[in-house]
């Protein structure tokens, strides 16, 4: 664009074009004419109503779009948390214990892993080690 020739401050977010209604009979011809014209974003052809999984799907898109991922934490003995802390993707086991309080990073001794970035479930693990999306934390101090 030209203003952004002339001013170079121009800020590009993440976006993700989510077109509805793909069960509509003849919606592939303007599902074509939506992609080339959103070119070069993604187009996600959805059906509010008959798409399997809507929020997994949509979400997951979300978030490998914005580069951030969801690490659950665990309590020596208990269940993992529901509720997940959400940072950028490979943040490390050390990056994660300053997140959740100072002194967890200080007097951290090892981790507990589970998930896709662990060998096996409950690796014994280091301050350096990143996770991935999904992976449950179990901190001990």
């Amino acid at each position: 664009l030209v203003e952004d020739a002339i001013f170079e401050n121009a800020v590009y977010h993440p976006t993700l074009v989510v077109a509805n209604k793909a069960d509509v009979e003849g919606s592939h011809r303007v599902l074509g004419d939506l992609r080339e014209a959103a070119k070069p974003l993604e187009v996600v052809s959805i059906s509010a109503t008959k798409t399997p999984n809507l929020a997994d799907m949509l979400g997951g898109k979300l978030f490998n779009l914005l580069d951030i991922t969801r690490i659950y934490t665990k309590e020596p003995g208990k269940q993992h948390s529901p509720i997940p802390i959400v940072s950028r993707r490979g943040v490390t086991i050390g990056e994660l214990a300053k997140t959740i309080h100072s002194d967890f990073y200080k007097r951290f001794k090892y981790a507990k892993l589970w998930g896709s970035s662990a060998k096996f479930p409950g690796e014994r693990v280091g301050l350096d080690r990143a996770l991935a999306d999904g992976d449950i934390v179990e901190i001990h101090v």
